[in-house]
């Protein structure tokens, strides 16, 4: 109970503001390191006896931090577009995108519950219809991703 109660001080001190670090070593008569220090040598009845007869200190470990709160910080520099880029992972291309994806499902299908459950609904699902999926290698070219980008870039 006393290295539990020592390692909650331990955190609490950290966070103490002035007030509160003022407020503690006016109740202990020690600072939270010497306090700590003072703990652990004490007999644990003596130590239920000290809590006992100083009940301010809990309430001025559990005090919220009453100061600015965190600190915000703000740039002040003109922001600047350096470059823009098209990614897709490794590949250089859309299609090689939709290849290794496609060979990702394959070589996954019976390791991922999510693929497993995807790709056995039944043939009444919407979702049955793979024949338009882009990575089938039978889908009508229709329905493949075409080469160029959106907008026709």
């Amino acid at each position: 109970m006393r290295d539990q109660f020592i390692a909650k001080l331990q955190r609490k001190k950290r966070h103490l503001d002035e007030t509160a670090a003022r407020d503690f070593a006016t109740v202990t008569g020690m600072a939270p390191d010497g306090f700590i220090s003072e703990l652990r040598r004490m007999p644990l009845p003596a130590v239920a006896a000290w809590f006992t007869q100083h009940p301010g200190l809990s309430e001025i470990l559990d005090r919220q931090n009453e100061g600015p709160g965190p600190r915000i910080l703000v740039s002040e520099h003109e922001d600047a577009l350096h470059s823009i880029e098209r990614g897709y992972g490794a590949a250089s291309q859309p299609q090689d995108y939709i290849k290794a994806f496609a060979d990702f499902i394959s070589s996954h299908s019976n390791t991922l519950p999510a693929l497993l459950t995807v790709l056995t609904r039944p043939a009444t699902s919407p979702a049955s219809n793979c024949a338009n999926w882009p990575w089938n290698s039978t889908a009508p070219a229709s329905a493949k991703p075409s080469s160029s980008p959106p907008g026709g870039r």
